[in-house]
């Protein structure tokens, strides 16, 4: 299965301290997420259990 959004990836913008959550996500496409997007970023991306998180660091002082 292939994740599809109505939003591409790169136009979400997430306020610091949010995150949104994705359901039913395979393993291939996380790590194909992962080639995407690369290391140079400013979201952390989790993955467990088909569950695809994308989390925005809380500002810092």
């Amino acid at each position: 299965m292939t994740v599809t959004l109505a939003t591409p990836l790169s136009q979400i913008e997430l306020m610091p301290g949010s995150a949104i959550r994705v359901n039913g996500v395979t393993w291939e496409s996380y790590i194909a997420l992962l080639c995407d997007l690369g290391e140079d970023r400013a979201t952390r991306i989790a993955y467990n259990d088909r569950v695809l998180e994308i989390r925005m660091p809380g500002a810092t002082a």
